[in-house]
């Protein structure tokens, strides 16, 4: 066989190989839960905060992360909250409703969502979307990301940017202490945090077996073997 068609083999069996391995990469999820059941203090910038420990030894950094919320209340207008770690933020929560033409917000009772920076819709225009308003809301949505203030005048939140999405956790060891805060800026009526939960997503590509390393690794020996010879 000429030295040229056997490396072309050489390389399609690589590249065969680095195929599969790909195709054999996995979507991973790891979901922790963490109960709460706790009032979140009416009126008190100082608000609630509660830590979720994550052990994930296998998964060095995050790719993707939704974060679960449920909380119980009477006035959604008056809640701020965001998820914390090795400073990286996302503001989950910031006075939703609020803006020029409503400076106090939503007035619905609670939350039960999950976060997505992928799901269609900012949750802090959620009375926009169509049938989104159950008794307690539901569903998938975007964090609300202001990051502004929670007691920035009503205009502000109108055309506020918004950097603080989850994205901002991307690369982050998800092993470790996970900060979640939450408080109620106005005065009337208790919130209560019931649950909360992070659920990370990612994508392993397997490991080759050891045979398939082998069997490319005598491949490129018998590759500089050839070439030898070729020049002699």
């Amino acid at each position: 066989m000429k030295f040229s068609q056997y490396r072309s083999r050489l390389f399609g069996a690589a590249l065969a190989a680095s195929l599969a391995f790909s195709a054999g990469a996995d979507t991973v999820t790891n979901t922790f839960n963490f109960s709460a059941g706790e009032a979140v203090p009416d009126n008190n910038l100082s608000g609630l905060l509660k830590v979720g420990a994550v052990s994930l030894p296998s998964i060095p950094a995050v790719q993707e992360i939704r974060v679960g919320l449920n909380i119980s209340g009477n006035f959604n207008g008056d809640l701020y909250a965001y998820l914390q770690k090795d400073g990286a933020q996302s503001i989950l929560l910031n006075r939703v409703g609020v803006g020029s033409f409503n400076p106090f917000g939503y007035s619905d009772a609670g939350f039960n969502v999950t976060f997505s920076d992928s799901a269609a819709a900012d949750i802090h225009g959620y009375r926009t979307a169509p049938n989104a308003l159950t008794s307690q809301l539901t569903g998938t949505w975007q964090p609300d990301g202001r990051m502004i203030a929670p007691n920035s005048a009503p205009s502000l939140f109108n055309d506020a940017p918004r950097p603080a999405m989850l994205s901002s956790f991307e690369g982050v060891d998800p092993t470790g202490n996970w900060n979640l805060f939450v408080c109620d800026i106005s005065a009337g009526g208790t919130s209560t945090l019931n649950s909360w939960s992070l659920q990370f997503v990612n994508t392993v590509t397997p490991v080759p077996e050891p045979g398939t390393i082998a069997l490319l690794g005598l491949g490129g020996v018998a590759l500089v073997v050839a070439a030898r010879r070729r020049k002699a």
